[in-house]
């Protein structure tokens, strides 16, 4: 096989592990052309099937690594692994720049006559280094490509795949205008599949940016294509954004269907994952619903689910909600040992923000126990993990835990410099009530120090709030 033909073989790998390859220029007699074909259409046929898996993958960037490449390599004939080892490395380190101008030479030639895979894995590096111009630059350029060749099939199933890899990485309202010109596209007579995957990404996309509703009718948008392509995984995935997005409106019950929509969807195709996220979902509405035992059994459903497909990540989410509900419950001990079994998974995928809402958790419950000294070593662990996150909430949060913890130890003046700190977090992200809370603090500091008019000052700040 022809040393040329190999990035077509290897770019879905490149495209999971963040990186891309140049075009290939179609060459070769017929029975070259009939095999580039086959090939063609199983790439085809395992592009559409990523969004749906990296659906419920975290957010941290993709990163080409030693074992993904070797994982990469393995999916091939044992016969060609080297020359595939060889190519592989060097389609890595050739910089992101130098592709795109071959990608733009080849456009500007006419020389590609086939649909070029390449580019989402380009849309990963330039997102990574956040050139969100250079990103969509890149997409439009392979969207031009695939309207010349007649592939619209192609031209969704990259949109939708470049939206997904872009999603959780760049801020929304920087890529939404590219994803609204994507999503306007005419999918034709062949793009229906690729069309129902933009349309869900572009509704996680729209959900991210705070537009509900519109994410509402994106998600029922794409259910409906996935209805007539008969993709059940997809519509599991439509249902379990819509939920989301019912969940965030207050709509309970109603996410709680969803959910439920989802879960028959994922357990007819067999995806413990998407099971998993359902019942974590469903679990956090029955919390919200004052079920706290229903919410119970269902973390631990999803616990199972999570267990079973090895996902550590989810793991420690749905320890941390069975810890959430044992507080509720008045079962501290409980609450304890769940947040310490979270940390551990959050510990082992090195996901600082899960470790830090352990902490805070595990402040939270030492607190209720009187131990408060625990409870101060737990908030600032907590914030440490915040901090290196840039999680502004979760510092404000921590610092106001610490106030209270101060207030009771009868340190007044620091209990008071982190009700300020607090409220500076507070400020920077918007949040009216926390900024309430530490107002209430400082007024009460102010009253116990004697400071009658001061307190009245804060108190009345507070009810600005």
């Amino acid at each position: 096989m022809p040393i040329a033909y190999w990035p077509r073989v290897f770019v879905i790998g490149l495209v999971l592990i963040g990186a891309g390859a140049g075009p290939v220029l179609a060459q070769g007699n017929a029975k070259d052309v009939q095999w580039r074909a086959g090939v063609f259409e199983r790439l085809l046929t395992r592009l559409e099937t990523l969004p749906a898996r990296w659906n419920h993958l975290p957010a941290p960037v993709f990163e080409p690594s030693g074992r993904q490449l070797e994982d990469v390599v393995k999916a091939a004939n044992k016969s060609e692994q080297e020359q595939a080892l060889a190519l592989i490395g060097q389609l890595v380190q050739t910089p992101p720049t130098m592709r795109l101008d071959v990608i733009n030479q080849a456009r500007q030639a006419r020389e590609l006559t086939e649909v070029d895979l390449s580019v989402p894995g380009l849309v990963v590096e330039y997102a990574l280094v956040k050139d969100v111009q250079a990103a969509a630059l890149t997409v439009d350029a392979w969207l031009d490509l695939c309207e010349q060749l007649g592939r619209r099939d192609m031209l969704f199933v990259a949109a939708g795949v470049a939206l997904q890899i872009v999603n959780h990485r760049i801020p929304p309202a920087r890529i939404l205008p590219a994803a609204e010109k994507w999503a306007s596209l005419s999918p034709g007579r062949h793009g229906q599949r690729g069309a129902a995957i933009l349309a869900d990404q572009y509704g996680g996309l729209l959900f991210r940016a705070g537009h509900n509703r519109r994410a509402l009718r994106a998600y029922r948008q794409a259910r409906k294509q996935f209805v007539a392509v008969g993709d059940q995984q997809g519509q599991g995935n439509t249902w379990d954004g819509e939920a989301r997005v019912q969940f965030r409106l207050g709509e309970n019950e109603a996410a709680l269907r969803a959910y439920r929509q989802a879960r028959k969807q994922f357990v007819a195709v067999g995806s413990q994952q998407g099971q998993g996220n359902t019942w974590e979902g469903e679990a956090r509405v029955q919390f919200l619903l004052g079920d706290n035992k229903a919410a119970l059994r269902a973390y631990r459903q999803a616990r199972k689910q999570f267990v079973a497909v090895g996902s550590q990540h989810g793991q420690g989410t749905t320890w941390v909600g069975e810890a959430d509900v044992q507080f509720l419950l008045g079962e501290n001990e409980a609450a304890l040992r769940a947040y310490r079994q979270a940390r551990k998974q959050f510990v082992a995928v090195g996901d600082q923000q899960g470790q830090g809402n352990t902490w805070d958790g595990e402040a939270r419950v030492q607190f209720r126990l009187g131990d408060n000294k625990a409870a101060l070593r737990a908030y600032r662990r907590a914030r440490k993990q915040f901090v290196a996150v840039g999680d502004q909430q979760g510092q404000g949060t921590t610092w106001d835990g610490e106030a209270r913890v101060q207030f009771l130890l009868g340190e007044n003046e620091a209990a008071l410099r982190a009700y300020r700190r607090a409220r500076k977090q507070f400020v920077a992200v918007g949040d009216q009530q926390g900024q309430g809370t530490t107002w209430v603090g400082e007024a009460e500091v102010q009253f116990r120090l004697g400071e009658n008019e001061a307190a009245l000052r804060a108190y009345r700040q507070a009810r600005k709030q």
